[in-house]
């Protein structure tokens, strides 16, 4: 895959960003920063598996199989554990970047639950009511800097023309997305305050603002 990318300065909070750009998506994820300042949280990552390129693994440790689902057009199933197959997968997939000022750039984002223990040389004494496990591939995501009030979304393609035009038009969308939600009047505005800083500072912040 290649990510394509395009950045903006961000002025509304990531729950509003989420709300406009992913709610309606069925496979999302939303990793927020709780807190902001130097040495704690930088980033929050906001990302959909789109019926482009997303893929979904599931899995139930009674089943000892893997579900991988290619968003909007079906699921096969894989035997082995989570771990076997997610490694498989991203042993697998590779994605093409620019320099980005986070890590992510694409791969895998989900959880593991505590009933894997068994897969671990553990027993299962508990069976959990949702999955085991759940990890998805997103090709479209959006990542909060909150240490320069920047946004970055990023989408990924594969080599064809269709694909990168997607890929383009979707940061195209979403960007005048998030600019006609800023210009909305009442919209929440990105908090990117320290809270923990010199009161000094502060103060100046709040002179400015």
């Amino acid at each position: 895959y290649t990510a394509h990318m395009r950045s903006m300065a961000c002025t509304v909070d990531t729950e509003s960003i989420y709300q406009e750009v992913f709610a309606d998506s069925r496979h999302t994820i939303w990793l927020d920063s709780a807190r902001h300042g130097n040495g704690l949280a930088r980033f929050s990552y906001l990302a959909e598996a789109s019926p482009v390129h997303g893929e979904v693994l599931t899995y139930r440790l009674s089943e000892g199989e893997v579900a991988i689902e290619k968003v909007g057009t079906g699921t096969r199933r894989v035997p082995g554990s989570i771990f076997e197959v997610l490694d498989r997968e991203i042993r697998r997939l590779s994605v093409t970047a620019p320099e980005l000022p986070f890590d992510f750039i694409g791969g895998f984002m989900g959880y593991f639950g505590y009933e894997l223990k068994a897969d671990c040389g553990a027993s299962a004494k508990h069976t959990s009511d949702v999955h085991d496990a759940v990890w998805i591939f997103p090709d479209r995501f959006a990542v909060v800097d909150h240490a320069d009030n920047t946004l970055h979304l990023v989408a990924l393609s594969t080599g064809d023309d269709e694909a990168e035009k997607a890929a383009q038009h979707w940061l195209e969308r979403t960007a005048a997305t998030v600019q006609e939600t800023a210009q909305r009047p009442g919209s929440p505005v990105s908090d990117v305050v320290d809270r923990d800083a010199d009161p000094s500072e502060l103060r100046a912040w709040a002179e400015a603002g």
